[in-house]
């Protein structure tokens, strides 16, 4: 007697045959629920899918609005280039390139913004789902709910007793070829996000394709606008190229094809015509409890690449302490803080950075901000601090290096510091001299000078 047999199962409904004249095997008992195992992962991985497919769906209608809203930012880019590059190939067009300028830097910073609030959080959505994709894919590649070669074997061993079985091993094998047709739906659903996937990836080469329009037209600006050749690295791009005299390099503490020398050039580039001759630090409060100070000394040693720049930055740079709720700190709210004044002395990592900072407080904190309120060696009166015995030679040991290193970062450069260097010996009133550092530079000069290379950071500005 023929029984069929449903079994109720929330992926799909199982349907078998069985002789009931004959005996149920135990490989039987064990094949069917193996069968019933491969279901439940099947059913597992669908749910999953399911809600990976959902997802994407919310995640294609994003990405047809962002395609949608970037076009108006990618044609105006694209005409502001065209602007740019027809109105910079002659001078009488200076008015036209000031006004296509304003609307490039009000654009620019438009897409900044947007970039942050809607397309990185976007990119970042993406990027989750893709993860999710590729780990459910090698889930469901390797592996089907139950050993591949147990249940082989299981299959062959009820095969080999068809003529004894209760089941009917030709309807059983129809019954594998339906699950089978599960399986194909779950790779179609994997060929929805590879659809995706293509479109999401032709959005990405538009945006950097604008990006890269942008980064055409700061140069452009910048060569436009940089009349007093301020931002000449002429010598540092001869080293890049193979081309500068190997004699007379200077020693630099970035190496000129770092591609961070650029980026500090374009990051100015179109603020030059706006008068900006102040180089500001906005550094977070958290970085100041941290004494992290690599944005700005990174920054610092990108100018030894830019020297006519370098020497107008001397004693001119400024920096904002920005606290957590974004406003920025007061001179009286910082000045004598421990912290603060430890963290300024951080910026020793570029002993030479006190020559750059504009207040002499703190180029006074960057020296010995460390060390100021030890109180067993150093006394006060009033505003200044007297040094005397160790602290003293501490101290001066200090500046002298500092003036030793600037002498180096400037050396080959075509920027003589050695006006600046006097300047900061006569501020201080330290028993140094101009002549004792430069002699001490000489004797250095005639021995082997090594510089270490640091990564570089882009730059902020302020006009």
């Amino acid at each position: 007697m023929i029984e069929v047999v449903k079994i109720a199962h929330p992926l799909r409904e199982i349907t078998l045959e069985y002789e009931r004249d004959k005996p149920e095997l135990q490989c039987e008992k064990e094949l069917l629920a193996m069968h019933l195992l491969k279901h439940d992962y099947l059913w597992k991985i669908k749910q999953e899918q399911d809600k990976l497919l959902y997802e994407l769906g919310e995640l294609q209608d994003e990405l047809d609005a962002e395609n949608k809203r970037f076009t108006e930012n990618e044609a105006e880019m694209l005409q502001l280039y065209n602007e740019i590059l027809f109105y910079a190939g002659d001078r009488k067009h200076e008015e036209l390139v000031e006004e296509a300028k304003d609307r490039y830097l009000k654009l620019q910073e438009w897409i900044v913004e947007e970039h942050k609030l809607l397309i990185a959080p976007f990119q970042e959505k993406a990027k989750v789902l893709s993860e999710a994709f590729c780990d459910l894919e090698e889930r469901y590649n390797d592996e089907e709910g139950v050993d591949y070669n147990e249940y082989s074997k299981k299959n062959i061993e009820v095969s080999q007793h068809w003529e004894t079985c209760s089941l009917d091993i030709v309807k059983y094998d129809d019954e594998e070829e339906a699950l089978g047709e599960q399986w194909e739906k779950i790779w179609a659903g994997t060929n929805v996000y590879g659809e995706f996937n293509k479109g999401y990836g032709a959005y990405n080469d538009r945006l950097r394709a604008t990006y890269e329009l942008s980064d055409k037209i700061k140069e452009t600006l910048t060569n436009y606008l940089d009349k007093e050749d301020i931002l000449n690295s002429s010598l540092s791009e001869s080293y890049a190229n193979g081309t500068g005299d190997m004699t007379k390099r200077p020693f630099y503490f970035i190496p000129p094809e770092d591609p961070q020398i650029k980026q500090f050039k374009l990051g100015w580039g179109p603020a030059m015509s706006a008068g900006v001759k102040q180089l500001t630090f906005n550094i977070t409060i958290d970085l100041v409890r941290n004494y992290d100070t690599s944005n700005i000394t990174d920054q610092l040693a990108l100018l030894q690449h830019f020297p006519v720049l370098m020497e107008k930055l001397v004693f001119s740079c400024a920096i904002n302490i920005i606290n957590v709720d974004g406003t920025t700190l007061r001179e009286e709210e910082w000045k004598g803080d421990p912290i603060a004044m430890e963290w300024y002395s951080k910026l020793q990592k570029l002993p030479c950075s006190l020559f750059f900072f504009e207040s002499m407080d703190a180029r006074a904190y960057i020296l010995m901000g460390d060390i100021k309120f030890d109180k067993s060696i150093v006394s006060e009166k009033g505003d200044s601090i007297g040094l005397s015995g160790e602290m003293l030679e501490e101290v001066c040991s200090r500046l002298y290096n500092a003036c030793q290193f600037f002498l180096i970062f400037c050396h080959n450069t075509g920027f003589d510091p050695s006006p600046y260097i006097d300047a900061i010996l006569a501020d201080t009133g330290l028993p140094i001299s101009l002549e004792q550092v430069l002699d001490g530079f000489k004797e250095s000069l005639k021995g082997e000078i090594r510089v270490a290379a640091i990564p570089a950071s882009p730059p902020e500005t302020k006009e």
